[in-house]
């Protein structure tokens, strides 16, 4: 077993950032949730799981992993292998959890397998935290609007850690299947494989200089029109959109693909310096997912694509993040040969070379469009570009029916919505989307003043911030009007009631949610009283 169980830190961890507990307390805390076994629970009855079709014995420090697989080898009981992974264009799910032991208590862990040993020792793949529960368990069963749990990869575990002393008898009810994401190139009217860059794409990273000694930030991108990890106001809605189609809602079965984060970040320090569960950029994503209807939607973080040291050490970095992300595409398709792709992009750094390798390649075909948000001017773009299978190019991807230079993601909505690639209801919440951003950041209708003014010695809103944002705001007004026209005639598209951004500015993400399920009485008592006991900590430590 692991020597830190990851779902019991997860949760103890996220319990005193929720609280603001930092420190000693936070110390103090975490212990007292490790003697009494927190856990935040929807308090529904659970009744036991006798008469269930499976059943395994296992001793303390040790566990069941219950999981679909296309090799019986790769379970630690063969015989409840599920059934083999989910093929091209579907998702592992989760349609039915029941387990009960009628010997000793247990914890659960509903996850993505792990891609690697050392990963597993240093990181945690994404647990679905609906379907996780936290210490001393001893009958769980789904919650009805649990269900199905749906994953993101093709194939999803179920760990059940024993933690008795004389070990546990399990009694279980666990049953897999697969969901599509209409992602292939026979479903015509389904949505995309959203490939994305992060810095200068996703989040600004705002860097003070273009120096990489003086201005590290500088590493990551160029863009300094928004302050340093904010996200692009619609970034998250276009992905979605792009990931539900032009025909979004003309089939219920269907749920949308993750986007897929290409990142510059070395792979050989991936366990160290990867997009994890609880990153503000995943965070992000979900809250965009919950907010339209898709809880399951955010980003695809096990799947995610990185970089290669040696080229942050190469003098032509950027024509080498390129060329890596192009090699990326080329394993990738290859590996889905009946996917269609969608690949974002910006002209700070090498994208547009990486951009035009993928058009170009053996499976360009299924490259459905690439977006390069201009972050550097379009006249001082990288232009010494290298293909990972036919070497040295000069960069030649103007504007058409498949490349889109934009400022805004209220003009790549827009754009998309004349190329059928996103219906007139995402590029409608794109626009609702930025709208809510532009009337904070640019109209000053926060409830907050939570920008740093330039000399960093108060905080102001932004009339006051800096020119660069100023006129990233005038972009955004123009290009809103012409898409509000676009879209004026969406008709009902149920749009939800978005979230203040004035209330947690920096890119406005939301804190994900704890475990949650069912669990016996005296351990839900347990928890109610460390969470209390943990909280008087805060004003008596």
């Amino acid at each position: 077993d692991r020597l830190q169980r990851r779902g019991e830190f997860f949760l103890f961890y996220k319990y005193c950032l929720l609280n603001r507990v930092k420190g000693t307390k936070m110390k103090l805390a975490m212990l007292l949730c490790l003697l009494l076994g927190v856990a935040l629970v929807r308090g529904q009855a659970c009744s036991d799981c006798s008469g269930c079709p499976s059943s395994e014995s296992t001793s303390t420090g040790t566990h069941v992993e219950v999981c679909t697989c296309a090799d019986s080898s790769d379970c630690d009981f063969p015989s409840e292998c599920g059934l083999t992974d989910c093929s091209e264009g579907y998702v592992a799910s989760i349609e039915v959890l029941r387990v009960s032991t009628s010997d000793g208590s247990f914890d659960l862990e509903t996850r993505n397998p792990d891609p690697s040993f050392l990963n597993a020792l240093v990181t945690s793949s994404y647990i679905y935290k609906e379907a996780s529960l936290c210490k001393d368990v001893t009958c769980y069963e789904s919650a009805c609007e649990d269900l199905p749990i749906i994953g993101d990869q093709s194939r999803i575990v179920v760990d059940l850690n024993c933690e008795s002393t004389f070990g546990c008898d399990f009694d279980y009810d666990i049953q897999f299947g697969c969901v599509p994401t209409g992602v292939l190139t026979s479903y015509v009217e389904g949505g995309v494989q959203v490939l994305t860059d992060v810095d200068d794409t996703v989040v600004c990273p705002n860097p003070a200089c273009d120096d990489i000694v003086e201005c590290p930030r500088s590493i990551a991108g160029v863009d300094t029109r928004l302050e340093h990890g904010e996200f692009y106001p619609g970034v998250a809605e276009l992905m979605l959109g792009l990931a539900l189609g032009p025909q979004e809602g003309g089939d219920s079965s269907i749920v949308p693909a993750k986007p897929m984060f290409l990142s510059a970040r070395p792979n050989e320090a991936e366990a160290f310096l990867s997009i994890s569960q609880t990153s503000p950029l995943n965070e992000y994503f979900e809250e965009v997912g919950d907010l339209n209807d898709h809880p399951y939607w955010g980003g695809n973080i096990d799947s995610s694509l990185y970089g290669d040291a040696l080229d942050f050490l190469n003098d032509d970095r950027f024509r080498e993040y390129g060329e890596t992300k192009a090699a990326h595409y080329n394993s990738l398709s290859a590996e889905r040969p009946n996917t269609r792709f969608v690949f974002l992009g910006d002209t700070g750094q090498g994208d547009p070379c990486g951009a035009e390798s993928m058009l170009n390649s053996a499976n360009g075909d299924r490259m459905a469009a690439v977006l390069m948000h201009v972050t550097r001017d379009l006249g001082d773009i990288w232009t010494e570009c290298e293909d990972p299978i036919t070497g040295d190019f000069t960069l030649d991807l103007p504007e058409s029916s498949r490349v889109h230079y934009h400022y805004t993601h209220s003009d790549a909505a827009e754009w998309l919505l004349g190329e059928d690639l996103i219906s007139c209801c995402s590029a409608r919440r794109v626009y609702d989307a930025v709208e809510d951003w532009f009337d904070c950041r640019c109209q000053g209708a926060c409830s907050q003043n939570l920008v740093t003014c330039p000399d960093g010695t108060e905080s102001c809103n932004i009339q006051g911030a800096k020119q660069a944002t100023q006129d990233y705001c005038d972009q955004v007004a123009t290009d809103q009007a012409s898409l509000d026209a676009a879209t004026s005639l969406c008709g009902n598209c149920n749009l939800v009631d978005r979230f203040n951004y004035g209330s947690n500015y920096n890119g406005c993400t939301g804190i994900g949610g704890d475990y949650e399920g069912t669990c016996a009485g005296a351990h839900l008592q347990a928890g109610i009283l460390a969470a209390v006991i943990s909280i008087m900590l805060m004003f008596f430590t």
